[in-house]
C-alpha cells in the first residue's frame, strides 16, 4: 500500500496565490481563529438570531390581528352565540352582585359579560315565516312562569337589584320575536319596567322589538342585523327607529295630524300622519288615531312603518 493510507492522507495548504504547494500530515489541527474572527463570528450568529426573533414577531403579530379581525367580522355579521337551555328547567343564574347594568331607567343596558344576547339555533334567516313570523309562535317555546319567576328573583340578586318583582320585567334581552335565546340565562336579565302602564306596551324596548320584526318578516332587515342591533346597543337602536328616548318614559312617539292604520286583516304598520305613504292604504280600510297608544289598542303588534 502507497505509505500515505486514505486515513493519512497529505492536506495541501497554499500559501499564497502562484506560491507553491506545502503538505501538512492528515489529522493536524486547524490554526486557532483569531479574537477578530470569533468577534465577527457572534456578532454574526447574534444578528441571526435577532432577525428570527424579529420574523416571529412579525408573524405572531399577524395572527393577533387575524384573530381580531375575525371577531370584529363576526360581530359585524350579527355572529351571536346560540344556546338550546330548556325552556322546562330553571337555569342557575350569575352570582350576587356580579352584574352591573348601564344606564338608568327605562334606558338601561345590561352588564355585557352576564346578559350578552343569545339567539335560537332554530330560528335563521331560512326558517323565519315558519317560527317568528308566524302569528302565536313565541307562546309555542316561551318558558313558562313556574320557571322564570324563579329565575328572575336569582337574576335580580346577580344584578343587586333591591326593588319589587313587579318593578321588572325578566327581559329577552335577544327577543324572541326575533329568534333570541329561549331561556338562557345569558339571554334573560330584569329589565326596568314602567312604575305604572303607559300605552299599551310596558317598556319602549318592546316598541323596538316589534318594529325589527315587522323590518325582518318584510324583508326590509335581515334577522341577524335585527339581532345585532338589539344586542350591540338597543338604545341607540331605539333612537334610530323610533325616536329620541323620553326621560319621564312616555308612551312612544307623538304625531301632530295622529297615526293612520289599515284595519285589513293583513296590514302590519301605523303610519304617523306626516309619513306619506299611508295615503296610498284603501280609504275603505283606513282608520285614523289620534294617539299611538289608541292605535297600538286596536292593531296589537302592528309596528311603526318609519320614526314620526
Amino acid at each position: 500500500m502507497h505509505p500515505h493510507s486514505v486515513g493519512d492522507s497529505p492536506r495541501a495548504v497554499s500559501t499564497s496565490v502562484g506560491a507553491h504547494v506545502s503538505y501538512e500530515p492528515a489529522g493536524t489541527p486547524a490554526p486557532a481563529k483569531s479574537p477578530e474572527n470569533s468577534v465577527i463570528e457572534r456578532s454574526g450568529s447574534t444578528s441571526a438570531r435577532r432577525n428570527i426573533v424579529r420574523r416571529v414577531g412579525l408573524i405572531g403579530g399577524a395572527l393577533t390581528l387575524f384573530v381580531v379581525f375575525a371577531a370584529v367580522s363576526a360581530i359585524a355579521l350579527g355572529a351571536l352565540k346560540s344556546s338550546t337551555a330548556s325552556a322546562k328547567v330553571v337555569q342557575l343564574q350569575p352570582a350576587a352582585k356580579t352584574c352591573h347594568a348601564r344606564g338608568t331607567g327605562l334606558y338601561e343596558l345590561p352588564d355585557v359579560r352576564c346578559t350578552p344576547g343569545l339567539r335560537n339555533p332554530s330560528v335563521t334567516q331560512k326558517t323565519i315565516h315558519r317560527t317568528i313570523c308566524v302569528s302565536g309562535w313565541t307562546s309555542k317555546v316561551r318558558p313558562p312562569a313556574s320557571v322564570t319567576n324563579v329565575e328572575k328573583v336569582a337574576s335580580m340578586r346577580a344584578y343587586g337589584d333591591t326593588g319589587s318583582k313587579s318593578s321588572y320585567e325578566y327581559d329577552h334581552f335577544v327577543p324572541l320575536e326575533l329568534g333570541g335565546a329561549v331561556n338562557a340565562a345569558g339571554n334573560l336579565w330584569p329589565e326596568p319596567d314602567y312604575a305604572k302602564r303607559a300605552g299599551f306596551y310596558l317598556n319602549p324596548k318592546d316598541r323596538l322589538e316589534n318594529l325589527l320584526k315587522g323590518r325582518v318578516c318584510s324583508g326590509k332587515i335581515t334577522l341577524a342585523t335585527a339581532q345585532n342591533l338589539i344586542a350591540t346597543n338597543w338604545v341607540s337602536a331605539y333612537r334610530r327607529y323610533v325616536g329620541t328616548p323620553s326621560s319621564s318614559g312616555g308612551s312612544g312617539p307623538t304625531s301632530a295630524g295622529g297615526f293612520y292604520a289599515s284595519s285589513y286583516a293583513t296590514a302590519h304598520y301605523i303610519y304617523c300622519a306626516d309619513d306619506p305613504a299611508w295615503k296610498s292604504l284603501s280609504p275603505k280600510y283606513l282608520v285614523h288615531f289620534a294617539t299611538l297608544a289608541q292605535a297600538l289598542k286596536r292593531f296589537p303588534g302592528r309596528t311603526l312603518h318609519r320614526p314620526c
